[in-house]
């Protein structure tokens, strides 16, 4: 099967107009046979086989019949096209993992496609379905979550009417029992949960159809959350690293320990992916003509870009450009937007910040200046400079 594409498929797609012609039956009847539902789940089964070409070209070949088989014929295998992307997903750990991975995550998308399109009851009709999906974008392994993102923002976009806000508050209320589910295991969950989690709900705050339901306070969906994060952030680099440590070796995988194991760089860039989603929603909120500096959401944000700057203070160069590179994206969007960033921070923290990276060198410093780069992903090098 590793030229599942081209050959086994070929052959699949002649023996069901052999069986067509031989009945005289019209195009796609002869998927009706049972053989051939039988034939898919053999291919599924061989693609559990260790051998990685087998399970790449069932993944081609299971992808041509997603294009060619009637609907009826892909409802009726649909538990087997799912377990077979979703066991590739969470279990392929080989060279070829993340080829493999968008080739499922791509044969997910079209099999949830393939359902919309030919079904008079939409598949999101099926609560156990969209809360396999949800659970997916949830989830620790974060190819799993992109899956699960890929699927749901996809089906948003196609969606209309009454479904599509089916699915939307159900996302959202997900989304809000994640929040109280991790807050509550802060101090004992572990850091595939915690960081799964995270994820999970800034990909939840990014999708358009979501956001409606943030009808109050941002502080009261994500409060909590925002707190968890921020007290993180104020932890050094060894202090997270030996929290998760700990709670590794206290865990089930203590076996897999390895002492040489960074948890700070992952950590760090999940919080800030977070921390960002929530600035973002809260300048947006706003009106740029209507800032006021006592309003609570700009105090709000003040804390937060004051936790961005001490972050970008204390990380690595690789970390801190990663960093950068998030705010700057947020930067654009609210500039585009009309705000007076200035109005959003506070600017004597920062320049105070600029001065102390330059007072204690006589000469160039390449640190010093990285971190001052990476600052104006925040706020433009001007207003800290004036």
């Amino acid at each position: 099967w590793h030229n599942g594409q081209s050959l086994g498929y070929e052959l699949f797609k002649k023996a069901v107009m052999s069986v067509e012609a031989f009945l005289g039956a019209p195009a796609g009847y002869g998927y009706k046979l049972p053989l051939f539902s039988y034939t898919l789940k053999y291919i599924q089964q061989n693609a559990l086989d260790i051998n990685m070409l087998s399970r790449k070209g069932s993944m081609k070949f299971f992808s041509c019949v997603l294009k060619e088989a009637p609907y009826y014929f892909v409802h009726e295998n649909f538990t087997v096209f799912f377990n077979l992307f979703t066991y590739v997903i969470r279990n392929d750990f080989y060279e070829n993992y993340t080829q493999n991975c968008e080739l499922a995550r791509g044969g997910m998308i079209a099999l949830f496609k393939k359902r919309e399109n030919d079904c008079d009851r939409p598949v999101f009709g099926s609560p156990q379905t969209l809360n396999q999906l949800m659970e997916f974008i949830f989830s620790e392994n974060q190819e799993l979550s992109k899956c699960g993102v890929s699927v749901v923002s996809e089906m948003l976009c196609t969606l209309t009417g009454q479904p599509v806000q089916l699915v939307a508050q159900q996302m959202y209320q997900c989304m809000k029992a994640k929040i109280k589910s991790l807050t509550f295991s802060a101090s004992t969950c572990t850091i595939d949960t915690y960081i799964g989690t995270l994820y999970g709900v800034t990909e939840v705050m990014n999708m358009t159809k979501v956001k409606c339901f943030f009808d109050s306070s941002i502080e009261e969906h994500f409060g909590p959350l925002v707190d968890l994060a921020r007290q993180s952030l104020s932890r050094t680099e060894s202090e997270i690293q030996e929290v998760w440590k700990s709670r590794t070796a206290a865990s089930a995988f203590a076996d897999t320990i390895n002492d040489q194991f960074n948890y700070y760089p992952a950590v760090r860039l999940a919080e800030t992916k977070f921390l960002v989603a929530v600035y973002e929603c809260l300048a947006k909120k706003l009106e740029p003509a209507q800032l006021q500096i006592d309003q609570p959401a700009v105090i709000y944000i003040k804390e937060l870009t004051s936790s961005f700057l001490r972050l970008m203070m204390n990380c690595n160069g690789i970390l801190r450009e990663k960093i950068a590179h998030e705010l700057l994206k947020t930067r654009t969007v609210l500039s585009e937007l009309g705000y007076d960033l200035s109005c959003l921070i506070n600017v004597n923290e920062f320049r105070t910040s600029c001065s102390e990276l330059f007072s204690d060198y006589q000469e160039f410093n390449l640190e010093a200046l990285s971190k001052f780069v990476c600052i104006t992903s925040i706020v433009n090098s001007e207003i800290v400079m004036s």
